[in-house]
Formats: structure tokens, C-alpha cells, sequence
């Protein structure tokens, strides 16, 4: 039999709420399931982005072979309450572990539990199970950390973690707070960092689980030494060191689902807990979490949405409305490959910022993308087609058409600014769509194809920020030692130019269109935004100061979008020292206050 469909939950864990996947078992001929629920532990920050569509693949293969499976997100990230500043983090998610084996155990009546994580996750399976005996009967930990500092280790020699102090890094009402370090875009107080280094699997004196399954990895193999010491603690341990990691673990964009090792460890789980009992009816789950915030709280519903119901969002508002603001939606539009959470999880906290101000917001994914199913016809990952635009105007129709939204605020960066963009352009003055904000969009046209080449500019920086480096002795130091790659930025920078050379001599022989463009094809950039400007749609550009994207707009629209009209709906404000998704977490701030002061400004 097919396994229903997955259901989003909301579980408490002493007061703070948890969000997930409850992915009801599949029944066999005789309408037996498994006796074993198998909870899905993620890992934190960049690699919780990475491993999202892989962890959605497992649970689905798990559910099909008869296992009730959960997966979820940690307190203070992806899609649960708290934040990354809250106290105890891995006290927090330590819990967050056996609240969540409590849970689907209640929702699906299974005794018997099982644990399965990558990285970080694994390590806080391993970990959590250890710290309550008989939590888990079986646990599978794909390339855990050895302990915390193994993990803090390799983000430093990564260069993805810095220290937070002086200049721009300390946003100034944070002074004197427990700011740590930053990996990758995610925040590790000080206080975290120092509950990491106490994280040791190598202390462990009892085996985590009855039984314990390795898979390492298949670039550098990391688990040995963790797979000896837990061999000497007895147990059945079995490590297994299939391919697939290497691939899974890249840009969401450009990952690889490793079929054949979640294969291998469903059947491992498989072997250990045979088909017992008939499945629970199905029941009610909570879906509904409360975030507390300035303005009195807010609440967080899933919806489904879309002309064909296969769009996911998640949708905030005050839980004390307020009329006038709650007229006014923001949409937040998925970036690339990534889900509704947003780069950095910044989204998450835009959207509830907004909120708790009276706003309405929907943080969607396209088709294709994070929780919503491709359309018929298409695949995953299709960043750029024209459907996609559809799927934003059907976010912007649905809430205008029962949510009591008036008008529409659509909120992109990157791909998602490319989206909301032509989006604006196909719903005309009747899709209800009254500003944008696009933050370092990169390109105005897409054609099939060109997908990696628009992905690959983001290596490539604004034409001025090379001028200015040329006058650096470093720079010239560093050609010349090999540690600058100059035929990728000459191939940049001459793309740049050719496009800026055929602007000009496309408009000095510009006609009129014959007609209106198809959604996301070739369009006048300059007629365009002249054209939404005169229908009162209130337009900001936001850039990092190098962004690649400034080389479009000097293209389209000259340097600082001088050759616009004049107009009162248009502002470009530039960011500087914040890079394309904007990593540094002073910069992430700035982004959510000047989107704040933006929306308040107009409909506040």
C-alpha cells in the first residue's frame, strides 16, 4: 500500500514549540506496519539547508516500508520557534530529541524508536540516546562529529566561522550581548560554542543504542576512530561506507539525492524491526505554533495554496490583528534550490518581525522546491522557468482572494527577486502587487539553459569593485602568486561588457514591442520598470556593495539607476560589506530593519 501523505506538526518541547513532518506509515498486504517510529535528527545551520530535500527522501522511502516517521526542526532554527541567541542550545536540542520520539510515538502508537542523522545530527542522535537509556533501539549517524569540537574545528578551517567583535559585525543595541562566532551564516553564542566543547561521543562509557550503524563518508572517511571506541562499548555496531555524501552534501542546486546508502540504511532498520501491528486511524495533529513577539504574539498556520494545491507556505499573523496592517501581505519568494526558511534563515525572521507589527506574511516555496511538490511535467530545482512566475501570482491571488490581504508585497533575493519581478510584470494593476523589494538580483531574462551560468555570476563581483582593487598592492600580490583566478573573472567581466555594448545599440535603434511579452521572457528592463513605476508600485533595489547584480542594473538602467524617471516608488539603497546572501549576521539585521522601515513606511 502507498503511505498517506506527510502531515505538518507542531509538538511541544517544554514550552518552546517544534515544528516538523509526520509521514504516516505505509500497511502491507496483510495491513501490518512497523512497531518503530524513526525520527529524523537534522543538523544545524548551512548543512540543515543541504540536507533538507534528503532527509524528505528518506522519510518517504521509510514511510514506504512501513515505518512511522518524523522529521523536524531544532529549537531556534528552520521552522520552530526561538532563535539562535536563545540560552542552552544543545541542552535545547539534546531534549529536543526524546520530545520528538515521545511525540510520534503518541502519533502513531509505535514502542519501539529509532534515530537517524547526518553530521551534526548524527552526533546529537548519538548523543541524545546516550544521555536517556532506551530512548532508541537503533540509531544511524552518517558522518557525525566525534564530539563538538571536532565540529567547531572543521567550520574554522573552512573559513566558514569568524569571531562577532567590532566595526559592522556588533549591531550596536547588541553590544555586550553573547554574540560568539558566525558559521556559515548561523550565529553560535558564546555560550553554545562552550556547550560544543563539552559534546563528547569519545566520553561515552554505555553504547548510545542496542544497536548503531556508521556510514561514513565517501571523500575522507571521519568515522573510524568513533566506530573502535564504540565497538569496545558493546552492542551491535555495523559501519558501512557507501557513496553518496560527497554529492548530498553540495549547493541544494546542484546536490544529488543519495538513493542507494538511505536505501541501505532502510533496510538495515528494516531487518531489525519486522511488520508487527495494524496502523493507528488516522488522527488530528497540531499544526498551529505560537511565537511570542513585541506585538503580543503571532501564529504560524501550513497552508496549501496554488492552482493545482501543490504550493506550500507557511503563513504568520498577529494574534491580536491590527485592521489597517492586516490588509497588507508580504510574500517572501524562495531563493534557488533553498526552502521558505530563506538564506541564513533570514525569512523566518523577517516574516515574524513583520507580524508582530500587524503584517501578514506568507514564506512560500515554488513548485519543485523545500515542501511543494513539482507541477505535473516538471522537476525538482527548476529555479528560473516561467511556471515558477505563476506560482508566485497564485501565492499573491490566494492570500487577496480569503486572507483579507488588500494588496501585496513580494520579497526576493537572487532567484526569488527574478521571480517576484516578472512576477509583477504578468499580474498587471489587477494582481493586486503594490511594491517589490529585490535584493541582488542577477539577472532581468532566463532562458532554458542558462540556469548554472546565472548561478556562477555569484562567484563573479561588480565591475567597481575590481577597479578599486587594481589599486591595491595586495591585489597585484596575489595575482601574481596564482591565488586569483583570472580567467573566470576576465570571462566575467567581458560578458559583462559585451551586454553593455549590445544595451546601447539596442537602444539606439529601439522599437516598440509588438506585444506584451510571455512571463520571464525578454523584456525592455528600463520600460519595464518605468511601466510598473507608473502603476504606482512601489519598487526597492537592495545590493551589497560588490554584488555582481549592480553590473545589470548599470546595464539596464545606467550607473544607480539614473536613466529611471524621476519617481517617489523607487529607492536603491546599497549594503556595504554584506555579501550576495548576506552571511554576516550584522548584515542580516540591517536587511530585516530597512524591509521593516519599508513596509511600516507605506502601509504602517
Amino acid at each position: 500500500m502507498t503511505a498517506a501523505s506527510p502531515q505538518p506538526v507542531v509538538f511541544d518541547r517544554d514550552g518552546r514549540h517544534l515544528r516538523g513532518w509526520y509521514h504516516p506509515p505505509a500497511a502491507d498486504e496483510s495491513g501490518q506496519v512497523r512497531d518503530c517510529v524513526v525520527v529524523l535528527v537534522p543538523p544545524i545551520g548551512y548543512d540543515a539547508v543541504c540536507t533538507h530535500r534528503h532527509y524528505r527522501a528518506l522519510a518517504h522511502l521509510l514511510a514506504a516500508l512501513g515505518f512511522p516517521v518524523l522529521r523536524y526542526d531544532h529549537h531556534g532554527t528552520g521552522d520552530s520557534s526561538g532563535s539562535e541567541e536563545d540560552p542552552q542550545r544543545i541542552q535545547a536540542w539534546t531534549h529536543g530529541v526524546t520530545r520528538a520520539v515521545e511525540f510520534a510515538r503518541r502519533a502513531s502508537g509505535g514502542v519501539h524508536a529509532a534515530l537517524f542523522g547526518v553530521r551534526l545530527g548524527g552526533t546529537l542522535a548519538l548523543w541524545g540516546s546516550a544521555a536517556n537509556p532506551g530512548l532508541a533501539d537503533s540509531v544511524v549517524a552518517w558522518a557525525p562529529f566525534p564530539s563538538g569540537r571536532h565540529y567547531l574545528r572543521e567550520m574554522r578551517a573552512l573559513g566558514l566561522q569568524r569571531k562577532v567583535t567590532g566595526g559592522r559585525q556588533v549591531p550596536a543595541h547588541n553590544a555586550g550581548a553573547d554574540l560568539g562566532e558566525e558559521a556559515a551564516g548561523y550565529l553560535l553564542t558564546g555560550s553554545t560554542i562552550a556547550a560544543l566543547g563539552k559534546l563528547d561521543l569519545m566520553a561515552l562509557e554505555a553504547p548510545p543504542a542496542p544497536a548503531v550503524m556508521l556510514l561514513d563518508r565517501d571523500d575522507i572517511p571521519v568515522v573510524e576512530r568513533l566506530a573502535r571506541h564504540l565497538g569496545r562499548l558493546g552492542g551491535a555496531l555495523e559501519r558501512s561506507g557507501l557513496a553518496g555524501y560527497a554529492a548530498m552534501m553540495r549547493d541544494p542546486y546542484e546536490a544529488a539525492v543519495p538513493h542507494a546508502a538511505l536505501q541501505a540504511a532502510g533496510d538495515w532498520l528494516a531487518a531489525r524491526h519486522p511488520r508487527r501491528r495494524a496502523p493507528l486511524p488516522p488522527g488530528p495533529l497540531a499544526s498551529r505554533l505560537v511565537q511570542p513577539s513585541n506585538g503580543g504574539g503571532i501564529e504560524e498556520l501550513p497552508v496549501r495554496f496554488g492552482r493545482r494545491g501543490n504550493l506550500f507556505g507557511l503563513l504568520s499573523r498577529s494574534i491580536e490583528p491590527q485592521a489597517d496592517r492586516a490588509r497588507t501581505g508580504v510574500v517572501f519568494v524562495s531563493v534557488g534550490a533553498n526552502l521558505h526558511t530563506g538564506p541564513n534563515r533570514m525569512y523566518v525572521t523577517q516574516a515574524r518581525a513583520l507580524s508582530g507589527l500587524g503584517f501578514v506574511t506568507l514564506r512560500m516555496d515554488i513548485g519543485g522546491i523545500g515542501e511543494s511538490p513539482p507541477s505535473p511535467g516538471h522537476a525538482d530545482n527548476e529555479v528560473y522557468a516561467a511556471h515558477s512566475i505563476d506560482d508566485v501570482r497564485d501565492a499573491a491571488a490566494w492570500l487577496r482572494g480569503g486572507q483579507g490581504v488588500e494588496r501585496v508585497v513580494l520579497v526576493g533575493l537572487c532567484s526569488g527577486a527574478y521571480l517576484a519581478f516578472h512576477a509583477a510584470l504578468a499580474g498587471g494593476e489587477a494582481s493586486g502587487i503594490a511594491s517589490l523589494v529585490l535584493i541582488n538580483q542577477q539577472t532581468y531574462h532566463w532562458r532554458p539553459g542558462d540556469s548554472l551560468a546565472v548561478r556562477s555570476r555569484k562567484g563573479i563581483r561588480s565591475l567597481g569593485f575590481y577597479r578599486s582593487r587594481l589599486r591595491e598592492r595586495e591585489t597585484w600580490l596575489r595575482i601574481l602568486s596564482g591565488q586569483v583566478n583570472l580567467r573566470l573573472i576576465a570571462g566575467g567581466v567581458a560578458r559583462v561588457v559585451g551586454r553593455r555594448l549590445a544595451r546601447h545599440a539596442a537602444d539606439m535603434f529601439r522599437r516598440a514591442p509588438a506585444q506584451p511579452p510571455a512571463p520571464g521572457g525578454a523584456v525592455d528592463v528600463r520600460a519595464a520598470f518605468a511601466g510598473l513605476l507608473r502603476r504606482g508600485v512601489h519598487v526597492m533595489l537592495i545590493f551589497s556593495a560588490d554584488d555582481g547584480g549592480l553590473d545589470e542594473v548599470d546595464t539596464h538602467l545606467g550607473p544607480g539607476a539614473r536613466r529611471l524617471p524621476r519617481s517617489p516608488h523607487f529607492t536603491i539603497q546599497i549594503v556595504d560589506g554584506a555579501d550576495h546572501t548576506f552571511t554576516p549576521h550584522w548584515s542580516q539585521r540591517r536587511l530585516c530593519d530597512m524591509l521593516a522601515q519599508h513596509v511600516m513606511r507605506l502601509y504602517g
